[in-house]
């Protein structure tokens, strides 16, 4: 009698082994977003789709476009802002392409990974010949963070590169206050190069605002 419990026992183990399937990750979408807008709304649905299970973990893969590099990073600005108190969602720099991508996944808890956390991204701009202003696009109806850490992410990775720092303040006593509290974060929290910093003042009473700009050393602006 025994030996007939452990058998039935064992093959019944056996069947609910074969029967329990193991969980994968879920590929949910691809984009290539024209305007920030189309983003937006991929964001909103994607992160929707934690509210089934939220022992869920939510990936975000963003190739950046060997073509629209800096439109790329407008992007990642726009998803950064809108998954900053997100817990559950993780952005991954993947390996840059010809054009911008971005993957939207769904992981189940104990799912393995199908692609790699690796930060691949790389910011050398080894073409960059004229100075180009580094903002956001003219398109104000997404919100975006993290516009200084890509500045200074690419003065990193670029030492021929000059950062100019354009500070629009009411008057010179301002300026210098902003400029100053520029420069001491960027060089003593992020490792800048001091040499590598410039700032300019541009009195305005009305609108305070500040330009970054990226300019090769032999440029003469």
């Amino acid at each position: 009698m025994k030996r007939i419990f452990i058998i039935c026992w064992l093959v019944l183990s056996f069947q609910v082994f074969l029967g329990q399937e193991k969980l994968q990750a879920e590929f949910i979408d691809e984009s290539s977003p024209n305007n920030c807008c189309d983003l937006d709304s991929r964001l909103e649905t994607f992160k929707n789709g934690l509210a089934g299970n939220v022992n869920d973990r939510l990936f975000i893969i963003i190739h950046y476009g060997k073509n629209d590099f800096f439109q790329s990073l407008y992007y990642e600005r726009v998803m950064l802002s809108e998954i900053l108190e997100s817990k559950n969602i993780t952005l991954i720099r993947g390996q840059a392409e010809n054009k911008l991508r971005i993957e939207f996944w769904k992981v189940p808890k104990g799912a393995d990974l199908p692609f790699s956390s690796e930060d691949k991204s790389n910011f050398v701009l080894a073409n960059l010949k004229k100075p180009v202003i580094f903002a956001d696009n003219d398109d104000t109806v997404c919100s975006t963070s993290g516009k200084e850490k890509h500045f200074l992410e690419i003065l990193l990775a670029n030492p021929n590169l000059r950062g100019k720092i354009v500070i629009r303040a009411k008057n010179k006593l301002a300026f210098n206050k902003k400029a100053k509290e520029f420069l001491e974060d960027f060089t003593n929290s992020f490792n800048v190069n001091r040499k590598q910093l410039t700032t300019f003042f541009l009195k305005d009473s009305q609108y305070e605002h500040t330009d970054y700009w990226l300019i090769p050393r032999r440029s003469s602006k």
